[in-house]
């Protein structure tokens, strides 16, 4: 058996015994206890895979910028919130449909990003592209500089549109008894 077979298995029961874990602390403490609690669990993990990371490197490190910290905080903030979801979706489900969603969800953004926004990106104008693959850039930069600033807007547009109806939606379900934020907004009037 090839080693990163064995490897992959061991990570996924390691993070199956870490989540069931975190579902049993949720019973005894809140949402948010319960998520540190699985990033100090994860911890030890980051930081001997980053000594041996650094250690077995040819190149130097990279300088850190004030930008890629911006990004590492954007993408734990992210991280710590929807992990808060998932520990509170285990109090509202049971285990098994909990961890479907969480282990679904690149998927599930897949799918919602190719029916949402495929349209918009394949009506992007080709010039800044072909301008943008003229000059030399990666393809990276193609993406950031020829293909994004022209369909930024429509992803903003459909985003909104779609949480705004879906919010309109949960409303009126909860305000007729099928439960959602309409109920507590009935709840609060009365």
């Amino acid at each position: 058996m090839p080693l990163w077979v064995l490897l992959s298995v061991m990570a996924a029961a390691a993070q199956t015994a870490r989540t069931a874990g975190q579902k049993h602390l949720a019973g005894s403490m809140s949402s948010w206890s319960a998520t540190w609690v699985r990033f100090l669990f994860g911890l030890p993990f980051v930081v001997g895979y980053l000594v041996v990371a650094t250690e077995s490197r040819v190149e130097a490190i990279p300088a850190v910028h004030v930008t890629f910290l911006l990004w590492c905080a954007a993408t734990a903030a992210a991280q710590i919130v929807a992990t808060v979801l998932l520990v509170h979706l285990f109090s509202l489900r049971n285990f098994a449909v909990g961890t479907s969603y969480a282990r679904t969800e690149a998927f599930l953004t897949a799918v919602v990003g190719f029916l949402f926004f495929a349209e918009t990106i394949e009506h992007a104008h080709p010039a800044p592209i072909e301008a943008a693959r003229a000059t030399g850039a990666a393809p990276m930069q193609v993406v950031t500089h020829g293909v994004l600033p022209q369909v930024f807007p429509q992803f903003a547009d459909v985003s909104m549109y779609r949480w705004e109806y879906n919010f309109r939606a949960s409303l009126v379900m909860g305000m007729v008894g099928a439960g959602g934020i309409g109920t507590e907004l009935v709840g609060a009037l009365r």
